[in-house]
């Protein structure tokens, strides 16, 4: 979970020069969470060459660093 944002945006970059960039406001939305699945998978049919990542704004972590009990 990635947080501390003045600016809600990113851009991935292709190999072939293309960008793609994403936007949103980061007073409603200010974590963003990041996922990434880099050949590690030996499930059928991917067979180590599954990649995804996964990148979604949130308005909320539900990761919290700390918890409090009682």
């Amino acid at each position: 979970m990635l947080s501390g944002f003045t600016d809600g945006w990113y851009e991935l970059r292709h190999a072939n020069g293309r960008a793609d960039r994403v936007t949103w406001d980061v007073r409603a939305m200010p974590f963003l969470w990041l996922y990434g699945e880099f050949g590690a998978t030996n499930a059928w049919p991917y067979h180590n060459r599954f990649y995804m990542l996964a990148l979604q704004p949130m308005s909320r972590n539900p990761y919290p660093t700390s918890t409090s009990i009682g």
